[in-house]
């Protein structure tokens, strides 16, 4: 699995909902 350049983190809540975090500088 290729990474893109930024570094995506995706949180899925036990509620289904989905937060997504991008960490790029």
């Amino acid at each position: 699995m290729k990474l893109p350049q930024a570094r995506i983190v995706i949180v899925y809540r036990s509620d289904g909902s989905g937060t997504t975090y991008n960490f790029a500088d």
